[in-house]
């Protein structure tokens, strides 16, 4: 009797690793359905060179459910003139590049003094992707010659279903006229 309780014990111990593994890898798999649209038009085809940049967390939300995916700890970015790369560092995850004429705008979300993120728009596939607390994020988008989009502009997009501004008549703005935008957007404006 002992050894049939010993056996079913640990027959259910390895069905139960087994089902949970599943379960994981399954989760892995297909949770996140932003980066799911970000990998398929914007897989990574080549190797860049560019400025790595360690991102405490980076965050995507999606226009079509709002919902946010988190990825901490464990992503790496690089900024070259023409990509923006993303690397999350999971097994299932393919690192994207994705190219400035494709990103909208800029953005910044501020929760309080302490706690803000730096954003880049994907009007056209309905993505935000938020780097915490990251100036070279915003440093890499003036460079790059991309609006600073307003914070009404953003909720709207996001919240509302409208578009972002058009791009193509933005005229780039100096440095600190760029700071003094991205202070505005922290403030909702």
């Amino acid at each position: 009797m002992n050894l049939f309780i010993t056996l079913n014990y640990l027959l259910n111990k390895t069905v139960m690793k087994n089902i949970s593994f599943c379960f994981l890898i399954s989760f892995l798999i297909g949770c996140s359905e932003p980066y799911d649209d970000l990998e398929k038009d914007f897989f990574a085809k080549s190797k860049i060179e560019g400025k790595i940049i360690k991102s405490k967390s980076i965050t995507l939300t999606s226009t079509y459910n709002q919902d946010v995916y988190d990825f901490r700890d464990n992503s790496t970015v690089k900024l070259s003139p023409q990509f923006v790369e993303i690397d999350i560092n999971i097994p299932t995850y393919e690192k994207v590049q994705i190219p400035h004429e494709k990103i909208s705008g800029c953005g910044m979300t501020c929760f309080d003094s302490n706690t803000w993120y730096s954003d880049i728009l994907l009007g056209s596939k309905g993505i935000e992707i938020s780097f915490y607390k990251s100036n070279e994020i915003i440093d890499w988008c003036w460079e790059a010659g991309l609006p600073m989009i307003t914070g009404k502009d953003k909720r709207n997009w996001m919240y509302n279903g409208d578009s972002l501004p058009n791009s193509e008549g933005y005229i780039q703005v100096d440095r600190e006229e760029y700071k003094r935008q991205t202070i505005r957007r922290c403030q909702g404006y």
